[in-house]
């Protein structure tokens, strides 16, 4: 459920993310997001949100936002702002101990010097975890805004927070997770039972490996291919078609979404929680099929944190 209407979150989030974004020297009003992927995410965000125009491959900020926009839903403006904040320092979520970074990093063979120095998160507010969700620490600057967002209420995380939360820790061993693996379980079990018709037929074409998809892995090896081989390049495809299709036509708040409803969401290319929705998909209701048991014994990939 939204936490708060389209006006306040879109206007928090929007003054936010142009505080944080890095301005040009010579112009002020054009962004320069540099090579942080979450800065561009959020340039793509305020450009559909009418503050941000896009003219000669510049970015700049317009005088007054423009009611020209693309409905958006809150909960990937919300992810992207999160992400923003943690790339800026400005919140860190359960903070390990530096002294044992240091310990695990030297387990690895590095140099305590190569770590890097302890995080200083003095004066930060502390963000009490309620369940489903982990302890975090915030920069004081950013509180009223999440706030004002409906992700925290008197110093703790709300329940809006935790589908925002779970596509960050996505990343993580489900073992480390907060709250516990059968809330996950459950919640994409539910999502199992009710496929849509139109999702239903493209998931169809991808659990069957045509003799075309075949003879293609097999061109790719070359020599005398080894069949587990190409059965396992051909799962890779086809499962990297449906982490796709999760990513633009499903999400961990509202399951699966109608067409119309899909074109309001931000797409990132990689959404480690959907992925992982498709990895249970296949895995626990399609295990029988060829894409199925070409998983067996397969972990998610995990992309690099940025």
């Amino acid at each position: 459920m939204k936490p708060v209407s389209d006006d306040i979150w879109i206007t928090a989030i929007a003054e936010a993310l142009l505080d944080l974004l890095p301005r040009s020297v010579s112009n002020p009003t054009e962004i320069d997001a540099g090579t942080t992927p979450s800065f561009h995410y959020a340039c793509r965000l305020l450009e559909r949100l009418g503050y941000l125009a896009q003219t000669d491959g510049m970015v700049t900020v317009r005088d007054a936002p423009t009611s020209d926009t693309v409905k958006t839903r809150w909960d990937d403006a919300y992810h992207i702002l999160l992400q923003c904040f943690e790339d800026c320092g400005l919140i860190h979520y359960t903070p390990t101990p530096h002294d044992m970074i240091v310990a695990i990093a030297e387990s690895y063979g590095a140099l305590a010097e190569d770590v890097g120095p302890e995080i200083d998160t003095s004066g930060f507010v502390a963000i009490e975890a309620t369940q489903h969700t982990s302890n975090a620490l915030a920069a004081p600057q950013i509180v009223p805004t999440l706030e004002t967002l409906g992700l925290v209420k008197d110093g703790c995380w709300t329940g809006p927070a935790i589908p925002v939360l779970w596509r960050k820790w996505a990343n993580q061993n489900p073992n480390e997770r907060p709250g516990d693996t059968e809330f996950f379980q459950d919640r994409i079990e539910a999502h199992f039972a009710a496929i849509p018709n139109d999702i239903g037929r493209k998931l169809d074409d991808a659990l069957t490996f045509s003799e075309a998809l075949l003879d293609r892995k097999r061109d790719m090896i070359g020599g005398q291919a080894d069949e587990t081989e190409v059965k396992r390049l051909a799962g890779q495809a086809r499962m990297l078609d449906i982490e796709f299709l999760l990513s633009e036509r499903w999400r961990f708040s509202d399951g699966w979404l109608s067409a119309p409803r899909a074109e309001e969401c931000l797409f990132f290319g990689f959404d480690p929680l959907a992925a992982e929705m498709a990895h249970s998909l296949v895995t626990q209701k399609y295990a029988d099929t060829d894409l199925g048991k070409s998983l067996v014994g397969v972990t998610i990939a995990k992309p690099p944190t940025n």
